[in-house]
């Protein structure tokens, strides 16, 4: 099946929310017409639903998919040639991807809006004739616009050249497994399951590389337990290259943090380290979102082979300086780095930092419940503000029901369960 790239007119409207997707009134089809580096709009760049099809037309160029064979586009918005159209950042992104596509007979459009058609003819435009179709379901419109397309899908073999050989339509060839792999580090959390269903019809891997350093989450899943889903999950086997490295299975990860994200406290736990409590978004806004490292309590490395891996027993979410500090130690020891972090923060009478790390771990550990309530009293007898005291009282009473039931309450604990029960 071939790939190519299509590369269409930039479109500059700011208040349409579903871009590409809806008909241009006359005056917007005008100003994307004047804005743009190519021939006009053309209505190119289309991803509405018409009776489960995607009907579209493809620009002027040498090269077109064949009429016999399915094939690919990679929708591509042509580089700008004005300041407005620059400032929009719409650009040279990768917008949206459409398998299974076929050309077909051009046909003329039916639907085309009347005060459109009447702009068409005044101005001697375009039809408007759709050229090829492709299956609704197999077609998707990026929630995550990847900048920088030209030089991702055809990265220039000279300084001089032009990716795209002055073509608005090239097939992909020599790249096409970094722009896969570019795709699958950005896409949005919600379109997973369609990619991954695109990505399959392309005969490409659903979990083709682990995802280092990137925003967007891991695959979702429905439909099975955690247990059944990690029945088949192995990693962990010796690969001889450079220097030695043990395969990691990415849908392990994603299952951590769907695990660690399931419970009624916190639904984003799963993205927050379980030793010192640091939230990647918090800290750095969309750059982290969604983002966290997996820890293996067992390093694969002293495994050396693949084996059955339990997301839910074998992994836990660290931010990478506890990753870091966690293989310092003689013996990597989870708990006991996590119990050598709360000693510090009270021996340093940071009790904040105490309390938000053992708000983290307690929401998966209940036997951990007791300590973050100490800290949390801790924090309260130190705040001499009242309005923050009262905000950490409620925060005491909130924690107190998730105690455990058949936990054995210690002297101190007996105290704040008097004040705030």
């Amino acid at each position: 099946m071939k790939i190519f790239a299509i590369r269409v007119q930039p479109d500059t409207r700011t208040t349409i929310s579903d871009r590409y997707v809806e008909y241009p009134t006359p005056k917007e089809y005008e100003r994307i017409w004047d804005n743009g580096s190519q021939n006009g709009f053309h209505e190119c760049v289309n991803f509405r639903n018409f009776d489960k099809k995607i009907k579209g037309y493809m620009p002027p160029s040498k090269v077109k998919p064949s009429l016999d064979e399915p094939f690919v586009l990679i929708y591509v918005t042509s580089k700008a040639k004005n300041k407005e159209s620059i400032s929009c950042g719409l650009y040279d992104r990768i917008i949206g991807i459409q398998a299974g596509c076929q050309r077909i007979k051009p046909q003329k459009r039916t639907d085309v809006p009347p005060r459109l058609q009447n702009y068409i003819k005044e101005n001697d435009g375009d039809p408007l004739t759709y050229e090829y179709e492709a299956p609704y379901e197999l077609s998707i419109l990026l929630k995550n616009p990847i900048e920088n397309a030209s030089e991702i899908i055809f990265p220039k073999k000279s300084p001089n050249s032009h990716p795209w050989g002055n073509l608005a339509i090239r097939e992909i060839k020599d790249n096409l497994s970094n722009v896969i792999d570019t795709i699958d580090l950005n896409i949005h959390q919600s379109q997973w399951p369609l990619w991954a269903k695109i990505k399959e019809h392309m005969g490409f891997r659903t979990f083709k590389k682990i995802r280092l350093a990137t925003n967007t989450p891991f695959e979702t899943y429905s439909g099975e337990t955690l247990e059944e889903k990690a029945d088949d999950l192995f990693e962990g086997k010796e690969i001889n290259i450079l220097v030695n490295r043990f395969e990691r299975d990415a849908t392990a990860k994603s299952l951590m943090i769907e695990y660690y994200n399931s419970n009624e406290i916190d639904q984003k736990n799963g993205y927050k380290c379980q030793i010192c409590g640091f939230d990647f978004e918090e800290a750095y806004g969309d750059l982290g979102r969604f983002f966290i490292e997996a820890h293996h309590l067992v390093p694969l490395s002293k495994i050396k082979k693949s084996h059955a891996v339990k997301p839910k027993e074998d992994l836990v979410p660290l931010c990478a300086n506890c990753h870091a500090m966690i293989h310092k130690m003689k013996e990597p020891n989870y708990k006991a780095l996590r119990d050598l972090y709360q000693e510090q923060c009270r021996k340093r009478n940071r009790l904040d930092l105490a309390a938000k790390a053992s708000n983290v771990f307690s929401v998966h550990d209940p036997d951990y419940i007791a300590s973050h309530l100490k800290n949390l009293y801790e924090l309260y007898k130190n705040e001499p503000d009242s309005k923050k005291q009262l905000s950490i009282s409620k925060e005491i009473s909130k924690w107190i029901r998730y105690l455990p039931k058949d936990i054995k309450i210690p002297p101190s604990l007996k105290e704040i369960l008097r004040i705030f029960s």
